[in-house]
């Protein structure tokens, strides 16, 4: 698993905060909502928790979820032809476990994308949620 620095010694040692973006955790969005269709993801941040049952034989990996992010979206201003920014904010336990899939690699444990089925809403009680962690290789 990756060392992470001081942002994540908390009462939580299995809640992680990453960086999202081109060069960090990527995030597709599908049936996105019209006013953000088309839109190139700038950067944002996730906080996230991974579900570990601590066994005599070892690590249980129970599940996953986004507790809370926010990430900004440039997009082409339809009357202007301009460039403007959205930002697209998740608030705290807004996605449901129930909604959220998981797909699990291999070591390190880190975030690596996040996969967003908007449904056509800005909501996220309406969302479906992917995550991918591990490394694929």
């Amino acid at each position: 698993m990756k060392l992470r620095m001081f942002e994540n010694f908390q009462e939580n040692p299995n809640e992680f905060s990453d960086k999202i973006g081109r060069t960090n955790v990527n995030i597709d969005l599908y049936d996105e909502p019209s006013e953000i269709k088309y839109g190139m993801i700038q950067e944002g941040r996730v906080t996230w928790t991974m579900d570990l049952t601590y066994k005599s034989w070892g690590v249980d990996f129970d599940g996953a979820r986004i507790k809370e992010m926010y990430f900004d979206i440039e997009v082409e201003d339809e009357e202007t032809e301009d460039t403007k920014t959205v930002t697209i904010e998740v608030p705290a336990n807004s996605i449901s476990s129930e909604k959220t899939k998981y797909e699990l690699g291999g070591f390190p444990l880190s975030l690596e994308s996040i996969e967003i089925q908007m449904n056509h809403t800005m909501d996220p009680e309406f969302w479906k949620v992917t995550m991918y962690i591990g490394s694929n290789d």
